[in-house]
Parts: structure tokens; sequence; C-alpha cells
């Protein structure tokens, strides 16, 4: 769902530090967007219609392959943008791009972007800091998915979505399956290994994390190289309740 606005008050971190002279141009072509969990906003190998800034919620970046399988690479919020280069080809996506946690926020078309950054530049301080961090983000996402076991991985990734929204996870384990590369059955071993932990507590898709100290302890050590890495970007509004992860 998206309508024109004409006046907007951005909370995403690089709309609201575009530099004065070229804000109000550029806000003028946003549409606001809300967006439910599981919206596929990029098709990979497909055209890059829009480029989206979220404003609450979190977008999913995936590797798709040839037998179907995929695995998330990276989390999109609102300190970044969805479908700009230099991650995306400018007219075609190389990866899928899937609303992990409802988005509201704004899109512009790609075209009018690109036009923006190719003229007066998109050199806002948070959208340097977003094409310096985020490439970290999945460089170190990669060698987890590739090292770790799958519940270690489970619980750093519900420790990075712990930080950036509150309350309850909805989530289907089929969805989570997507998320960390793997089965529906290993993902269910993974989050009863947690709950057995008492880190977690289950119920139909849906997630809460009752013990985030033990549920640190539990995560691989990938979460405090993310964690450092989202820090440097101001997402991070949950210390480490761990001493042991300090």
């Amino acid at each position: 769902m998206s309508h024109h606005i004409a006046h907007i008050g951005p909370e995403n971190a690089i709309l609201h530090s575009l530099p004065a002279f070229q804000a109000g141009e550029f806000r003028a072509e946003l549409e606001h967007v809300d967006l439910p969990l599981g919206e596929v906003l990029i098709e990979a190998g497909a055209a890059i219609p829009f480029v989206y800034f979220p404003n609450q919620g979190v977008a999913s970046v995936l590797i798709v392959l040839a037998n179907g399988g995929s695995v998330e690479v990276g989390m999109i919020d609102r300190y970044g943008l969805v479908g700009a280069r230099p991650w995306f080809d400018p007219t075609q996506s190389h990866h899928q791009v899937v609303v992990q946690a409802a988005v509201q926020g704004y899109r512009i078309k790609t075209s009018l972007f690109n036009g923006h950054a190719e003229g007066a530049g998109m050199g806002s301080p948070a959208m340097v800091d977003f094409s310096y961090l985020y490439p970290l983000q999945i460089a170190q996402t990669a060698a987890c998915n590739r090292l770790h076991a799958a519940d270690r991985r489970l619980a750093r990734w519900l420790l990075m979505m712990d930080d950036r929204m509150t309350g309850a996870m909805e989530m289907t384990q089929e969805f989570l399956g997507f998320m960390l590369g793997t089965r529906r059955s290993t993902v269910n071993y993974a989050a009863n290994v947690l709950q057995e932990k008492k880190t977690i507590a289950l119920s139909r898709n849906r997630i809460l994390i009752i013990n985030r100290a033990q549920l640190e302890l539990s995560a691989c050590e990938c979460y405090v190289g993310l964690r450092e890495i989202d820090l440097k970007r101001g997402i991070i509004r949950v210390p480490l309740t761990s001493p042991n992860r300090n």
C-alpha cells in the first residue's frame, strides 16, 4: 500500500541526514509505504523498480540458489536503504529482498533515485556510513553461515532482531529456514535447543526472548563482530547483558 506525500518528517537516518539543498526536491518524490511480513521487495535477477527507505521494520537480503534454496546475507533497517548501488546493479538485482519485520517507510522510483545520485549525489553522512559498513555485515554473515552450527546462528539472528525491534517476533519455521539457509527440521531442532536452555519461548509462529543474557552466551562469536558494526552505525539500543560477551 502506498500514497504520495507532500511533507514528511523522516525517521530513516539517510533521509534525515540529507543536505538541506537536496532534501526538499528528493522528499517530494517519495511515496509512503506499509509493507507486511514476507512481502518481496526485489526479486533476484529482476529489475529494481523502487529504492526503499525503512523508518521501522527490517528487510532481509537473501542469496537465492538455482535449486530454490536461500540464505540471508544482510539485514536492512532504518539506518539503510534497499535497492540502491553499490550492492545492486542499477538495472538488475543479484539478491532477493524480503520484509522480515513489517516495514513502514518510503520508496522512490529507481530512475528518480539514480538521477539524484548521478546529479547532486547522495552524500549524506548516514549514506556514507551505510556504504562503508553494510558490506562488512554481509561478509561477517557469510562467514557465520558457512562455519557455525544452526542453533548458534539462530541465537545470533534473534539477538540482531532484538537489537532492532521490541516484543515477540512473528516468524514461521519455514521463513526462518529461508533466513538461515537450512531445512525446517534443522530450524525446529535449533529452536528447541534454545528453548531447552530457557532463552526463548516458542508459540505458534511467534518467538519471544525471555533470557537475553543466556541467549548471548548461546550465540556464535559473529554476534559480537556484527554488534560492533551496528554500534558504529548507531543501531544498537540494547546493551550486552552477559559479562562474558564484553
